[in-house]
């Protein structure tokens, strides 16, 4: 191929400039293509563009052949970032630097989450360009799904895609030959060139090497050497060299530049390593807490709906952890509905649930003395904490159910219903006074099918035992006030053992076990 002269290149922009006397571009990897020419304005246009809107407008790049027809595909396509008009003898000279149309996708920092862990890569990124009208996208990688969320956090487009690209060990390319937004994600297949011929001009060593896990990676620092060639063929990042020692490289990146009127390419070549680009993550994110709403609970896990990402389908929200930095000696898991924070202690977006928003300080008189704590579940029940006492309680009782601590009064139990008390060995009792108090009966049973003892207070006083005995001691005077003795009368008892009801045992039945559970009711009376 001729070399291409500056009298070749020919500018379409709002801008008319004649001759172009400097022209210069850099294509490279996670940059956007930049542009800088300088050219001759008509002395009848003057300064007057600089009172036009011209930042911002499209501008390109193209060649013509030796009929004067320009060639296909431009040598480059992008918008206006800033221009300059200077007076120079009797006309004029204008400079303009102007930008890829990926630079669409550089301008406003987002924040979103992509929390279906069955995503791929290509539809994550797919759905990242959907923002921005006209962006096409050209993957060089092997698919597979992103694994764990992912979340850009105060990142442009552009930013998290690169580091989207990180992941995947590779890195992002600006097309640059269109007024629309277009990338590739990944290292271009291109042509196989023929680089005898090109000069080399200086060789390095790439330390982008030092960036990689090396347990992840096993590069070798071969791999990592770079050479610089140049030659007047307009190649393309991605395109096959064979060189001068038969060994074959991979353009990595691109420039050209008018030099003494000729338009001379340099070429980044070397292997498709160099081209990759080593996994980071957001260091914004580090200690970074997102608030979000409850949408389910399981277990220890909740799923969240992120402020940042407005309404969620619950099929694609991640499970979460739910750990507070209280640790688990205390805490209750959050309800649906409920506000809660999502705490990412490093950058690489692992992140944890770790803590609710209380939303009911205002007004309620419980929460507004510091020294009185409370922590009450959704199902009302409750424990307090305060100056002079502290217990439990269930909220949802009318009457008491409650067990407390009181500085005034000891030990406090109420129940509305049972109150057990099991222990596997003893249970002991010890006070200078024991009161029991039953409006309806006091029972103390010894569990035993085979040999069981039951005392009973009920109207009277029953027991019952084994040997149907009841042994009472005493010593000194019982203390029952004296009464005098009525004359001894005799008494018919014919006919009483129907009618006599005693409250002792006795052992009765046929069978010994019969005998031994027998209630305490007399069976018969012997005669005089």
């Amino acid at each position: 191929m001729n070399a291409v002269t500056s009298g070749n290149l020919i500018i379409h922009s709002l801008l008319n400039i004649n001759e172009v006397t400097e022209f210069e571009m850099d294509i490279k990897k996670n940059c956007h293509t930049l542009a800088k020419l300088k050219g001759y304005v008509s002395e009848d246009i003057g300064v007057s563009p600089i009172l036009q809107k011209l930042e911002g407008s499209s501008i390109s790049v193209t060649m013509a052949d030796k009929n004067g027809n320009e060639m296909s595909p431009p040598v480059f396509c992008g918008f206006i970032m800033e221009v300059s008009i200077c007076r120079e003898g009797n006309g004029y000279t204008a400079e303009i630097e102007a930008v890829s149309p990926t630079e669409l996708l550089d301008r406003e920092e987002n924040c979103r989450s992509f929390q279906n862990i069955d995503m791929t890569y290509k539809a994550l990124v797919r759905r990242v360009l959907a923002d921005t009208a006209n962006t096409e996208v050209i993957f060089h990688i092997e698919d597979r799904k992103i694994g764990t969320p992912v979340y850009q956090y105060k990142e442009t487009d552009w930013e998290f895609l690169k580091r989207i690209a990180g992941q995947l060990g590779t890195s992002l390319l600006p097309g640059g030959v269109s007024v629309k937004p277009e990338l590739y994600f990944g290292l271009p297949r291109g042509e196989s060139r023929e680089g005898q011929e090109a000069s080399k001009e200086k060789i390095w060593f790439d330390r982008s090497y030092y960036t990689y896990d090396k347990e992840q990676y096993h590069f070798l620092k071969s791999q990592f050497i770079c050479h610089e060639i140049s030659n007047y063929e307009n190649w393309k990042v991605g395109d096959s060299i064979t060189m001068r020692d038969n060994s074959n490289k991979v353009i990595l990146a691109k420039r050209c530049k008018l030099k003494q009127g000729l338009l001379v390419y340099t070429y980044t070549v070397g292997s498709p390593q160099v081209f990759g680009t080593a996994r980071y993550d957001n260091a914004q994110m580090t200690g970074v807490s997102l608030v979000g709403t409850v949408l389910e609970t399981k277990g220890e896990c909740v799923r969240v709906s992120l402020d940042i990402d407005g309404a969620q389908n619950g099929q694609e929200v991640f499970w979460y952890p739910w750990l507070p930095d209280t640790g688990n000696v205390m805490y209750c898991m959050p309800e649906i509905g409920e506000r809660i924070w999502i705490t990412f202690d490093d950058g690489d977006g692992s992140a944890r649930a770790s803590g609710s928003i209380r939303k009911n300080g205002t007004g309620n008189g419980e929460m507004t003395d510091p020294s009185k704590r409370y922590f009450t579940t959704a199902k009302n029940k409750r424990m307090y904490l305060l100056p002079d006492c502290m217990g439990f309680v269930d909220l949802k009782q009318r009457v008491p159910l409650k067990v407390e601590i009181s500085d005034s009064l000891g030990a406090n139990i109420e129940s509305s219903k049972e109150l057990t008390v099991l222990a596997k060995k003893g249970v002991w009792l010890k006070a200078s006074r024991i009161s029991f108090l039953a409006p309806q009966e006091i029972s103390l049973v010894r569990r035993d099918l085979a040999s069981p003892a039951v005392i009973n207070l009920c109207n009277g006083f029953d027991s019952i035992g084994k040997f149907g005995k009841v042994k009472m001691e005493g010593s000194g005077d019982a203390g029952f006030p004296v009464t005098e003795s009525a004359d001894v009368g005799k008494y018919d008892l014919n006919g009483a053992e129907n009618a006599v009801l005693a409250s002792t045992p006795c052992a009765a039945g046929t069978t010994i076990l019969e005998r031994q559970i027998t209630g305490t009711k007399v069976n018969f009376i012997t005669g005089q």
